[in-house]
């Protein structure tokens, strides 16, 4: 075996690895977002605060929206937007979001009955489809680079 065929195989155990460990990872934000598209309550909210923060040195901006809601006669305040799918955007995309939550606007919250501290804005359904395409390709790819490897002579 020659390294050209390591680094094949290598290659292809890689590409099977890396998604399988996230596609292990992954569902636990989406099984809890799946729980709050299905049980959250709806509840009014205030937007407190809302702003764009910059990541690092790149051009990609973190939206931070911090909101008060009130349930079972407590207020609670917090700042998760969902479990999934709210990732650093370009500057436009994220000012877009935060037009829709400015500072001092009313808003509906969802909120988990059992754990009023646990609350989103957007309790939309994950999209579970793109992390199987995403594993079943890599895995697929993978898989041939692994069998390249092997039989390359």
């Amino acid at each position: 075996m020659n390294w050209h065929s390591l680094v094949f195989i290598i290659s292809g155990i890689i590409l099977i690895v890396f998604p399988t460990i996230y596609a292990f990872v992954a569902p636990t934000n989406i099984r809890k977002q799946s729980f709050a598209y299905q049980t959250y309550h709806k509840v009014e909210a205030e937007v407190v605060y809302s702003e764009l923060r910059p990541m690092d040195s790149s051009a990609r901006y973190i939206p931070y929206i911090r909101y008060k809601y009130q349930a079972k006669e407590h207020i609670y305040i917090s700042d998760r937007i969902s479990y999934v799918g709210y990732y650093p955007y370009e500057e436009n995309k994220g000012k877009a979001l935060l037009a829709k939550y400015p500072t001092g606007a009313k808003i509906f919250a969802y909120y988990n009955s059992e754990n009023p501290l646990e609350s989103v804005l957007d309790r939309s359904r994950p999209d579970t489809k793109s992390i199987w395409l995403l594993l079943i390709v890599t895995s697929f790819v993978g898989i041939r680079f692994i069998v390249a490897g092997v039989y390359e002579k």
